[in-house]
């Protein structure tokens, strides 16, 4: 009896999701709904930072102009004093123009052409509108690419800086390390 109770149970259940199945069925577009919803929720997840990252805190770090031209100058400063000869040295930099950073737009681009006839011809005028937005996720904008500022020009103070050869040791170093012509560096001797 138990058994004959479990199949009845199973049909009146097939005949429920029957209904249902038929109900879906009837409505118009359903796959285009369905599909709707399917890239909402994707699109949801995807957009949804917090679901991938492991902290809060964002992965970018970010130095004003004068922290950048700080950490700069500390590092050639480092590096100049080791030169033989040159003894204590300080460095000064200045830029042709701050950082340049690059972020991700969409470009929404919308046409319109519109044709009037009139006796014996016709105009075409066309109207093009373009707008460009930045791409956000997890209220930030998405950094496509950083250009660091351009050194234009450095000020060197030695303390061996007297000697022509340590200049001229300075001049080439200070060259390579910011690929600035020799014209644009200035060596002087540190006082006493």
């Amino acid at each position: 009896m138990e058994r004959i109770d479990n199949i009845v149970k199973k049909k009146t259940t097939k005949y429920k999701f029957d209904g249902i199945f038929k109900k879906l069925k009837s409505v118009k577009n359903i796959e285009v709904i369905i599909a709707a919803i399917f890239i909402g929720i994707v699109l949801l997840i995807f957009f949804s930072g917090d679901l991938f990252s492991t902290s809060g805190e964002s992965d970018t770090i970010t130095f004003s102009l004068d922290e950048y031209g700080n950490a700069v100058e500390t590092k050639m400063e480092d590096i100049l004093c080791k030169i033989s000869g040159a003894g204590d040295v300080k460095v000064m930099i200045t830029f042709e123009s701050g950082v340049e950073i690059i972020t991700a737009e969409t470009v929404n681009k919308q046409s319109n052409i519109v044709t009037d006839e009139y006796s014996g011809g016709y105009r075409e005028t066309e109207s093009l509108v373009e707008s460009n937005t930045p791409v956000i996720i997890s209220g930030n904008a998405v950094i496509l690419k950083e250009i660091q500022p351009k050194v234009k020009g450095a000020v060197i103070v030695s303390e061996g800086a007297g000697s022509i050869q340590v200049k001229i040791e300075l001049i080439k170093a200070v060259s390579t390390l910011l690929s600035l012509e020799p014209e644009n560096i200035e060596i002087f001797e540190m006082s006493k």
